[in-house]
């Protein structure tokens, strides 16, 4: 950020001058830390939420694999069964 920032410095410094120049791109660096600061702390609230959904989804898809995977061992079981009594 720094080297667009020296170069935001050296074209507003032709036009501008150099104390008008230095104290935009010093207001326009500290409100671009700002604003990454207030994303960051958006961002780890998002994460934190989403990590709460893929535990839940993940307990949901466990309980279903474990269902399936009984029911099938059950209906493989009667057509054994029912092959050998045939």
């Amino acid at each position: 950020m720094t080297i667009t920032l020296t170069k935001l410095y050296s074209l507003l410094s032709d036009k501008l001058g150099k104390d008008t120049a230095e104290n935009l791109t010093e207001y326009i660096e500290a409100k671009m830390e700002t604003d990454l600061k207030n994303m960051n702390v958006a961002t780890k609230s998002d994460i934190a939420e989403l990590r709460g959904d893929f535990k839940a989804e993940l307990a949901k898809a466990k309980a279903d694999m474990i269902k399936w995977s009984v029911s099938l061992f059950v209906v493989t079981v009667l057509l054994i069964v029912g092959l050998y009594f045939k």
